[in-house]
């Protein structure tokens, strides 16, 4: 539990990993960049979430075009680093160009450094491989991931919106070559719900940990074990 100006907030581990976030997070899809342009109001909003106890704060490169990325960073560098985890992702095409997209080891590797840039930090807490890609071998992309934590860009790395087949790969891989493995998935709720009408395929043996979820249209997170 925290506490800041009256508020309780919970923390839980970001899958099997030691970090803990808040069981709410901010999220800058559709907002920052897009609906809200005003750097006040996303100053007002991010203090607001801040001093209510999240300190997981998601981001993307496509939101917005990289926007989303500039305004939550000049608020955030506000705050003390060890304080706030932060999340970016890495998959949609950014140009016109044939290599800005998916997830070769190419586009990550400048991918990450422009999202670091644009935030305006050393390193991302958590990296979000955004949808699999069915043009560039597994490996390469588990193996990009596995060097940038290697390298201090980035401290851990997850899926997002990957099924439980590439999911349970990907852990393969990473148990047959020590490999760091993904910790989280991002489900929505409004997925996970009976009649939603999404099917996520059966349970693979990664479902058996503990993941971190979340909601992202609304652009909160609500993480749970």
């Amino acid at each position: 539990m925290d506490q800041r100006k009256g508020y309780r907030m919970e923390y839980r581990r970001l899958g099997n990993a030691g970090m803990k976030v808040s069981t709410l997070s901010l999220g800058g899809w559709t907002t920052f960049g897009d609906s809200i342009k005003n750097q006040q109001q996303v100053r007002e909003i991010i203090y607001a979430a801040y001093e209510g106890g999240i300190n997981f704060f998601d981001i993307a490169d496509i939101y917005a075009r990289g926007e989303s990325e500039q305004m939550m960073g000049a608020v955030l560098k506000d705050f003390p680093r060890h304080t706030l985890v932060i999340s970016s992702k890495v998959f949609w095409p950014m140009s016109e160009d044939v290599n800005d997209r998916g997830l070769s080891r190419k586009h990550i590797m400048e991918s990450v450094h422009a999202s670091l840039r644009r935030i305006g930090t050393d390193y991302l807490d958590l990296y979000f491989c955004h949808r699999y890609d069915e043009d560039t071998p597994l490996e390469e992309t588990v193996r990009a991931m596995d060097d940038l934590v290697h390298q201090g860009k980035i401290l851990y790395w997850g899926t997002s919106e990957w099924n439980a087949e590439q999911i349970q790969a990907a852990l393969n891989l990473c148990a047959a070559h020590g490999y760091y493995p993904p910790q989280t998935e991002p489900t929505s709720i409004l997925h996970a719900a009976p009649g939603a009408g999404r099917k996520r395929g059966p349970p693979c043996d990664a479902a058996e940990r503990d993941w971190v979820g979340g909601v992202e249209p609304s652009g909160h997170w609500a993480a749970h074990r």
